[in-house]
């Protein structure tokens, strides 16, 4: 699985999780340590195969409730077979683009999550691609970020999709890192 979904999005500009990051990055979230329950969510907004999101279940102490969205059809399928695979076959995957289309609303609003895990497309230049306006309110109070770095776009939707007792690491470039809190 590992070496299809590493070698089967290269040509799209996809890359896989590497597994040690997504076990450090499940580990900084601290659900290991958390009651968790399967009313417990766990998401993440650009899923890619689900790696990540599989660490971040195993290392619950209980089962959580798990869902995804990845831009990509052919990977959100991979996703949805890396779930079953791994015994989580009540994972919700969903297909689409994230900030044009986000797939978990509750009502007209984004869906908070409890915890919420990903590694984002760095500097993702076509992430306004079909947005028309930003109806989820994910950019109030900041702005729309540049059309050139979408690190914002997508550490914002995060931000838009934590409840307000979550947790949600992410990886991205120490320099957008950076820029937006200055920014901000």
């Amino acid at each position: 699985m590992r070496h299809f979904a590493t070698e089967s999005g290269k040509s799209k500009g996809q890359f896989y999780t590497p597994a040690e990051v997504s076990r450090v990055m499940a580990q900084v979230l601290g659900i290991a340590q958390a009651r968790t329950s399967p009313d417990t969510t766990v998401y993440d907004p650009t899923c890619g195969s689900g790696s990540l999101l599989l660490k971040v279940a195993e290392a619950a102490p209980t089962a959580v409730s798990v869902y995804g969205q990845e831009k990509e059809e052919v990977t959100s399928g991979l996703a949805r077979m890396n779930m079953i695979l791994h015994h989580n076959p009540g994972a919700v995957i969903e297909q689409g683009n994230t900030l044009a289309d986000p797939k978990f609303l509750d009502g007209d609003q984004l869906k908070t999550f409890d915890y919420v895990v990903a590694n984002p497309p760095f500097s993702d230049k076509r992430w306004s691609t079909g947005l028309g306006g930003d109806k989820y309110e994910r950019f109030k109070g900041f702005g729309t970020p540049p059309d050139k770095q979408g690190d914002y776009a997508y550490l914002l939707h995060i931000v838009r999709s934590l409840k307000p007792t979550s947790a949600g690491p992410t990886s991205c470039c120490t320099s957008t890192a950076l820029r937006w809190v200055c920014w901000s």
